[in-house]
């Protein structure tokens, strides 16, 4: 008890001078310190003015413009740049044609095609005359004959892996013109009656020696268009209905009423003559239709 009030008395003595001090500070008039806040260093936000963007639209008439002769002066040009079929120059660099193959191709486009991608005779299809004999390997790639070949960066692309595979033979002659005495003699002067042209008659002779061996009753069951009959061989396409021609062709200029008509000899020449004549005037090369 005495110890606790001892230590009572002691603290009250130490706490009393301390507190008397104080007292006398605040009676004085003496502040307390203060404390200073730096100022702020973000600047005041700025809020621009928003901006308002005209657009002039200009209508230009085109109506007036000729397509076809600007479409036509490109071809030209490109023609008196690259030669025959310029204008499927770049194309086939593209696909992977080189520049030194491009003289030869580009003859090839112009004998087979007159330049015209859509061109299809009944066995071979666009630029470069793809011939249906290649179905199978076309399928391999997932294209079909003769449409795919119709469109010509596919007819280009092809014609490169035919060209790889056996250089220019697949565009080439299949053999030399027989030279004198030709073949086939017997049909010639009957060729000439039905109209065919003297600079012609060595290669239609060649032409009916490979196709019927001059024989008038040949007939080929494995020619894919309805089979392909007579002397040159005509196949089913030219004198059957088709999507070109409701009546088929050979009926339609007037040379026979079905295709088993192309047995006489006759009729044979005078079908082949107008088969020719139409690759002539739409393709600007006749022989097409025999691979010659």
């Amino acid at each position: 008890m005495l110890k606790a009030i001892l230590f009572a008395v002691a603290g009250f003595l130490f706490v009393a001078p301390l507190a008397q001090e104080a007292n006398e500070a605040l009676s004085s008039g003496s502040s307390a310190p203060t404390t200073t806040v730096a100022p702020s260093t973000t600047a005041p936000a700025i809020t621009a003015a928003p901006t308002t963007t005209s657009t002039t639209t200009t209508t230009v008439d085109l109506s007036g413009v000729d397509w076809d002769a600007l479409r036509q002066a490109e071809i030209d040009s490109m023609r008196t740049l690259h030669g025959p079929c310029g204008e499927w120059h770049d194309l086939a660099i593209q696909v992977g044609w080189k520049e030194e193959d491009w003289p030869m191709l580009g003859t090839i486009l112009r004998r087979e095609s007159n330049c015209q991608p859509e061109v299809f005779n009944g066995a071979d299809a666009g630029l470069t005359q793809i011939n249906q004999v290649h179905k199978q390997w076309l399928a391999d790639f997932g294209w079909s004959h003769p449409d795919d070949m119709l469109d010509p960066e596919k007819n280009l692309t092809f014609a490169l892996y035919l060209y790889e595979a056996s250089g220019w033979k697949p565009w080439s002659f299949s053999g030399d013109v027989p030279s004198e005495p030709r073949k086939c003699n017997e049909w010639l002067d009957l060729a000439r009656q039905v109209g065919w042209p003297e600079a012609e008659l060595s290669k239609l002779s060649y032409v009916m020696w490979r196709e019927s061996r001059c024989n008038t009753d040949s007939y080929n069951a494995q020619d894919p268009n309805g089979g392909s009959r007579g002397l040159v061989q005509i196949n089913g396409f030219w004198c059957r209905p088709n999507k070109y021609d409701p009546k088929g062709f050979l009926q339609s200029s007037g040379i026979l009423n079905e295709c088993d008509d192309l047995y006489d000899p006759e009729t044979n020449l005078r079908g082949a003559l107008a088969i020719w004549n139409y690759g002539v005037t739409t393709h600007g090369y006749g022989w097409g239709p025999w691979n010659v």
